[in-house]
């Protein structure tokens, strides 16, 4: 008979939640949401060290919702909703700063082709 494993993501026969609050998820915190956790278990099995996934398996772990206080998950998704307009303002940054570089070159060296020396593949330039 199989052992029922609803806390542990990383061990056999995992039927704990896919969504919500884990530990350990990455080295960073120790409190994490996950919308899927399964994704991470993917990765750590593909691309973690085998040396770390042991103790990777014993350390993640879902945390029921009700072990979670009010306070803690307001902050969570306090912290959610900074990270979503940190995201959105980066990419704006990105895009400003691609416009200004692009526009800086054009005018420092105007007979420069730069989609000639421009590798799409690599997404630099190529000097020859």
């Amino acid at each position: 008979m199989k052992k029922v494993n609803k806390t542990h993501p990383l061990l056999p026969n995992y039927t704990g939640p896919v969504s919500g609050f884990f530990i350990f998820v990455h080295h960073e915190g120790i409190l994490e949401w996950s919308n899927n956790i399964l994704e991470r278990v993917d990765y750590v099995r593909s691309d973690k060290p085998k040396a770390e996934q042991a103790a990777r398996a014993k350390a993640l772990q879902a945390v029921p919702l009700d072990a979670v206080s009010d306070a803690t998950n307001t902050a969570w998704q306090a912290y959610d909703t900074a990270w979503q307009a940190y995201y959105t303002a980066r990419q704006a940054y990105d895009t400003a700063w691609q416009a200004y570089d692009t526009a800086w070159l054009k005018k420092t060296f105007p007979k420069t082709d730069w989609a000639k020396l421009w590798d799409a593949k690599t997404k630099t330039l190529i000097f020859k």
